[in-house]
């Protein structure tokens, strides 16, 4: 009878636990399609082209006005139908270490890679749009290998590089409402699952938004040692109170004491970028299934739409190519195609204003007391501006002004970022006291 007694308050208690912790983890590899990918190339095969305006000059130039200029475009497909190696890139992708856990309803992809260093803290990366978790393949030998890469062994972390639901690996929200905030609330039970007690946050694009939202949640304030960015998520701090207003309005009159030249010039160019280069966001907000249709049927509509926000926003000097490989570009392609990630990552954008969770007016009103630094890449989309951010960072203690970079930093620049993380991650150890069990994982296999 004492056997059935166990049994039953065992089995109370597991019942009792947040899914999170009773979650599995499982070790993931994608695999190679043959026939998938034999449709996209015929797909891609008869397309049906459109025309172009502008003269020879212009087409020689790239000429980028209109968007993505056809010979670049044709370009990029030809090299999908007749050279890229698909299967071959799947293995590479396979050669970091990726898993599957189950939580909240939700499958989450994550690539995991531990540092042979057993006092490496743990770090998790977040992705955004257009990118994907493959963005931390070329910084994740640096920080979890940092003395073969000109760091020392105490610059070592354990790096976690998550899926957001929606795009690639990770499964689709199958109900409206999940946003930015959710997906901070979701990768804050991953990093419990496992089993981090302590850890860095670091994200651009949407990734910014997810980490800066993840990092002001109370219960990640025991958690979070700290929040490294490299775009600036929030917006002008209207509703920061009086005192913040007033500051705002004096700046407007001697913006010299407030900003740099570099900030001054980039607040002021902002409305002019707005409405030349936000029609992508105001669609993606606005009406994103109606885009889906073209993004999910046709790989050239696809591939254009990523291919131009790599052009627009990368320290590439008008030439796509110049920094991002062909096939770089179609990696990235291939892990929405491949998925059909297409209309679910964009809807991303819709929850962002209006999903259930609030993430556009939790962030308006942004509160993060963790140790935070930023990395300033002077080809960001928009120019982050130092006296706002500290009106939502409270302890920015790093702020980084890099030569060269843009948006997607971390396959532009990745040198330059992971050196800032670990400046960083020294600076808040410093004065921080070092537990042994402070980054522990449940499993020294992940």
């Amino acid at each position: 009878m004492s056997f059935v007694w166990t049994i039953l308050i065992v089995s109370i208690v597991l019942s009792s636990l947040p899914s999170s912790l009773s979650s599995d983890v499982i070790p993931f590899r994608i695999q190679f399609d043959r026939n998938s990918f034999t449709y996209l190339k015929d797909r891609v095969n008869v397309t049906r082209w459109p025309d172009e305006l502008g003269s020879s000059y212009a087409v020689q130039r790239n000429d980028w006005k209109y968007g993505i200029p056809l010979n670049v475009i044709q370009s990029l497909a030809q090299y999908l139908t007749d050279k890229f190696d698909w299967e071959a890139t799947i293995e590479k992708l396979n050669e970091m270490p990726q898993y599957k856990v189950r939580i909240d309803n939700y499958d989450v992809h994550f690539v995991h890679k531990r540092s042979k260093n057993p006092d490496a803290r743990a770090l998790m990366v977040i992705h955004g749009w257009p990118g994907s978790f493959w963005e931390c393949h070329k910084i994740l030998p640096m920080l979890t290998e940092p003395e073969n890469y000109g760091g020392s062994p105490s610059d070592a972390f354990h790096v976690v590089c998550p899926s957001i639901p929606g795009y690639g690996y990770s499964s689709r929200p199958t109900t409206d409402g999940f946003d930015q905030q959710a997906a901070a609330e979701l990768f804050a039970q991953l990093m419990e699952v496992l089993g981090y007690k302590q850890y860095f946050l670091q994200g651009g694009d949407w990734g910014s938004v997810v980490a800066s939202l993840q990092a002001s949640l109370p219960e990640s304030q025991n958690c979070v040692m700290g929040l490294h960015l490299n775009m600036l998520p929030v917006p002008p701090p209207l509703n920061k109170g009086i005192v913040t207003l007033l500051r705002l309005a004096f700046s407007a009159i001697v913006p010299w004491w407030f900003y740099t030249p570099s900030e001054r010039v980039g607040i002021v160019n902002t409305p002019l970028h707005i409405l030349d280069h936000s029609g992508y966001f105001h669609e993606q907000t606005t009406r994103p299934q109606t885009l889906a249709y073209g993004l999910t049927d046709s790989p050239v509509g696809l591939l254009a739409w990523i291919a131009e926000k790599f052009h627009a926003w990368s320290d590439c000097d008008g030439d796509l190519f110049s920094v991002f490989s062909m096939d770089d570009l179609l990696t990235n392609f291939m892990i929405y195609w491949s998925t059909d990630t297409s209309a679910s990552s964009i809807r991303f954008y819709y929850e962002f204003i209006r999903g259930s969770y609030g993430a556009f007016e939790r962030l308006s009103k942004l509160e993060v007391k963790v140790p935070t630094a930023m990395s300033v890449f002077p080809k960001e989309i928009f120019t982050p501006v130092k006296f706002w951010a500290e009106q939502y960072y409270s302890d920015l203690r790093q702020w980084t002004v890099m030569p060269r970079g843009g948006h997607f930093a971390a396959l532009e620049q990745p040198e330059l970022l992971v050196r800032d993380i670990w400046s960083f991650k020294r600076i808040v150890e410093s004065s921080t006291p070092h537990h042994s069990d402070s980054s522990h994982s449940r499993s020294e296999e992940m």
